[in-house]
This record gives structure tokens, C-alpha cells and sequence, in this order.
């Protein structure tokens, strides 16, 4: 990127860059981009480009003089792209320094303006289409559909991961979501709706028959769900057992009533010891690798294979007699040590060694069996 913009530059007189510098300032004050977001934007090109911009440009081995002149030069091929098109798209197909998420951090109305009209969008055989987009209420509602050209990939269960990304015109705060819908069998086709809705009552409305843009990375699909006791734990034969800390290297998260857990608390819960073999495996990606008592209190410990790359989870609770499910008080999670995609969760139930046997385990686990990683883009007009 360096020698490409060095090359464009010095193809420049200066004389010729001082006008088209005046020239790009002109637009950019007629485009309502103030002098401010105007030096962002071309501060952000240049460092990717590998230089620094501050009041004297400097690098390593150039003299103050000569980067000034490459500033103005690389600041004038920007100006002659937009003024030979009119706007910045010239840059964007380019993708000059990812210039796009640049202008979009400095304006999203002048990024959005960037963007051409493109609903629909195919990468590895799996077509991204827009339906409809349309504002109702203040709100923006999108239809979208996800279809297997090829077939035999996703299904009833697909999963976008969150891996998808909402772009809009608007220069104010936005909540924004994709939920599932439905998946037509016969067209091997998945359907989401998109809502858009300002955060602090701006108004949506004014921005009819502008662009936003709808991008995805990844399907997740051939989820299984399994829901059920696990039979093969016996809740007479629960005994303590050992236990130790994880320590901060692996300890990544907690869920539980104790919201003010500290991070050296986490580090420092106790955990079982995995046994050499499971105690129960409902799934292939999960299962129960420890049963026991630490100081007064059951913990439970699972082990979930592929968490990275197939999202695979799940908890374990407790039933009693008349059917009532008990959940745990806290829990620690914490990676393999030599494994990082394999996760446990140790869960701590507030329950007596001398009323476990009242109750049986109940385990709930989600894992996945394909993946399809993509980047699909659409951008669209609201009606």
C-alpha cells in the first residue's frame, strides 16, 4: 500500500497538488464534511499506508520536507479521485485502506452514500437476497433470505452466529436486530427480519430512501438440542472430591447470583478434577466430566468440544420430586489448558450432601454440525 501511494503521489507536480488540495477542500466543504473529518479520514489512509500524520509528518529515514510533499500529493490522488467522480466511490472500489470503514467512522450519512444498491449477494453457493426493507412507525423493518444454491446444508435449525453487522445512514444512536423466521424446506431457503429503531426518539423517517447495509460471516446449522435426565449419574453415590483453582490463564467467564465477582475470584474457585473418562455423554460435543462435593456444596462439571467453531453449549440443573427445576448458584468457566476451543463449566448448587438424593441431574445441551463461512453484503434502499 505504501509504494502504491508513493507511486500515485510523485505522478503529481506539487503545484498541481496544491490546486487539487484547494479543490478537494471545496468538495468536501459542499459534501458538509468539516475540516476535522476531513484530516480524520486522511490521517487514517495514511497510517495504513504506513505513514504518521500530526502537525509535522515524519518516517524513519524520509526528511520533514519530503513526507510533506508526499502528504499533499497522496491528499491530491485522493481529491482527483473524487473530483473525476463526483463523490468518494472511486476510493471505496478501490478499497483503499479499507477506506469505506473509515469514512463510516468519520460519517456513516456520507458512507452509506457510498455504497452501491446490491441486494443480492453469492459466496460459496449460499445466495443472500433482500425482499423487502420499508420504514413503518419510526422503525426499519428488512426481509432477508438465505438460500443453498447447492442444497443439503442448512436447515430449521440455521444460526447466524452473530456474525452479522447492521450498517445504517443515520447519525445518531440505533438499536438494531436479525431474528430468525421461518426455513422453506422445498426451496432450501431461511428467512430473517431486520428491525431498526432509534435509541433516544431521532427520527427514522427522514431517512426514506436511504441505504443501509447488511452483512454476514457465518451459517451455523444441524443443530440438536438434547433435554432429558441423565440416568447414568446416580445422586446416592456423590462423595467429595478434589478440587483446585484454574487460575487467571484459563479462567474466561462467570455467570451466578455473586454479579460482584472479582476476576481473582473467578481465578481463584474451586474446580473438580475432570475424571480420566465422562461420567455421562448425552451429545458428542458434551459431557459430564466431574460429580462432587467441595466444601459443602455439589459442583457439576461439563466439557464442551469445538466451542469456537460450532457455538456448542449447554448447563446442567437439578429436579426434585414434584418436578421443580433447580438451578445453580454460580458458575466459573474456564478453558482446556492444552485445547482452547474445549470449555468447561463448573457449576455450584447451594444443596446439602444429605438431600442430593432427593434430586436427579437434568441436562440441556446445544451443539452443531456445520459450519459455513462466507462474506456475504447486501445494501438496499428503505421504501
Amino acid at each position: 500500500m505504501e509504494k502504491k501511494l508513493n507511486d500515485l503521489a510523485f505522478g503529481i507536480s506539487t503545484n498541481k497538488a496544491d490546486v487539487l488540495d484547494n479543490a478537494f477542500e471545496d468538495f468536501e466543504r459542499s459534501a458538509e464534511i468539516t475540516e476535522e473529518e476531513q484530516e480524520r479520514i486522511l490521517s487514517a489512509v495514511m497510517r495504513k499506508a504506513g505513514y504518521d500524520m500530526n502537525n509535522n509528518i515524519t518516517n524513519e529515514g524520509s526528511s520533514n520536507r519530503r513526507m510533506k510533499v508526499v502528504f499533499r500529493r497522496v491528499a491530491a490522488v485522493l481529491a482527483a479521485a473524487v473530483l473525476a467522480t463526483g463523490t468518494l466511490s472511486l476510493l471505496v472500489s478501490a478499497d483503499v485502506a479499507n477506506t469505506y470503514d473509515i469514512v463510516y467512522l468519520v460519517s456513516p450519512a456520507i458512507a452509506q452514500t457510498l455504497k452501491p444498491v446490491n441486494a443480492t449477494c453469492e459466496r460459496e453457493g449460499i445466495e443472500m437476497n433482500v425482499i423487502s426493507a420499508s420504514i413503518v412507525d419510526n422503525e426499519v423493518y428488512a426481509y432477508v433470505s438465505v438460500t443453498d444454491k447447492q442444497g443439503g446444508r442448512i436447515d430449521s435449525t440455521v444460526d447466524l452466529y452473530d456474525s452479522y453487522r447492521i450498517k445504517t445512514p443515520f447519525g445518531f444512536d440505533s438499536m438494531s436486530g436479525c431474528s430468525f423466521d421461518r426455513y422453506d424446506e422445498e426451496t432450501n431457503t431461511a428467512y430473517f427480519f431486520i428491525r431498526i429503531s432509534s435509541m433516544d426518539g431521532e427520527s427514522i423517517k427522514k431517512y426514506k430512501n436511504k441505504k443501509i447495509t447488511f452483512s454476514l460471516n457465518t451459517l451455523l446449522t444441524g443443530k440438536q438440542n438434547y433435554e432429558g435426565e441423565l440416568t447414568e449419574i446416580d445422586t446416592n453415590n456423590i462423595t467429595d472430591k478434589e478440587s483446585k483453582a484454574m487460575g487467571e490463564e484459563l479462567v474466561y467467564g462467570y455467570s451466578g447470583e455473586s454479579a460482584d465477582f472479582s476476576h481473582e475470584q473467578m481465578a481463584n474457585f474451586p474446580c473438580l478434577i475432570p475424571e480420566s473418562e465422562p461420567l455421562c455423554k448425552p451429545v458428542d460435543a458434551a459431557a459430564v466430566t466431574a460429580v462432587g462435593f467441595v466444601d459443602g456444596k455439589l459442583h457439576v462439571q461439563t466439557r464442551y468440544n469445538n466451542v469456537d467453531k460450532f457455538d456448542n453449549h449447554g448447563f446442567v440443573s437439578l429436579i426434585d420430586s414434584d418436578g421443580n427445576k433447580i438451578e445453580s448458584k454460580d458458575a466459573v468457566l474456564f478453558c482446556d489448558a492444552n485445547d482452547e476451543s474445549t470449555r468447561y463449566t463448573e457449576q455450584e448448587f447451594d444443596i446439602p450432601k444429605e438431600k442430593i438424593s432427593q434430586y436427579k441431574l437434568y441436562g440441556e445441551f446445544t451443539t452443531c454440525t456445520t459450519r459455513i463461512d462466507g462474506d456475504w453484503q447486501v445494501t438496499f434502499k428503505v421504501e
